[in-house]
């Protein structure tokens, strides 16, 4: 699972890095032809904003593997080592669960009949297309949250480490 988890995180850092760049480029082209040239690009503006919706989503399971997500840790901090493991395992497992919701009603969201029929302004796109980097993001969050907790659950067939036995005494 860890090897999936992994090989998800670089194709997520691949796309994106590409989606930034390519969004970078198609935004400065747009201030080059509207203000150099004098005309605007009808569609780079929504595909700017689809792909910033993307990189959100996707970038955002990248830093849910490596825990860089913003958190409030001062009163699990305070807690004894046993406690704070417990704590933090009852979350990962809240947080599965609403990772779940997130990826089921995304998807129903996206087949929706309203979804299904609705076209993009500029581009003239399936909404759904924008729409799938909801319930992608939420599944690829899924996979690393997994994980976690198998990671949580070996650790306590382990027993403490000798380094957290060493604080301790």
């Amino acid at each position: 699972m860890k090897k999936i988890s992994e090989v998800l995180e670089k194709l997520a850092i691949f796309f994106t890095v590409a989606a930034v760049a390519v969004m970078t480029l198609i935004t400065f082209v747009q201030v080059i032809t509207r203000y150099v040239f004098g005309f605007s690009l009808t569609w780079s503006e929504e595909f700017a904003r689809y792909l910033f919706i993307w990189i959100t989503f996707i970038g955002g399971s990248i830093a849910f593997r490596r825990l860089q997500l913003t958190s409030i840790n001062i009163i699990v901090d305070k807690l004894p080592q046993k406690a704070r493991f417990w704590i933090l395992l009852v979350a990962d497992l809240l947080v599965g669960v609403f990772l779940v919701v997130i990826v089921i009603y995304g998807i129903k969201l996206i087949y929706s009949p309203g979804v299904v029929r609705q076209l993009s302004p500029a581009m003239q796109i399936p909404m759904g297309i924008p729409y799938i980097a909801v319930p992608l993001g939420g599944f690829l969050m899924l996979v690393h949250n997994i994980c976690h907790i198998l990671d949580k659950i070996v650790q306590i067939k382990r027993g403490p480490s000798p380094v957290a036995q060493e604080q301790k005494g």
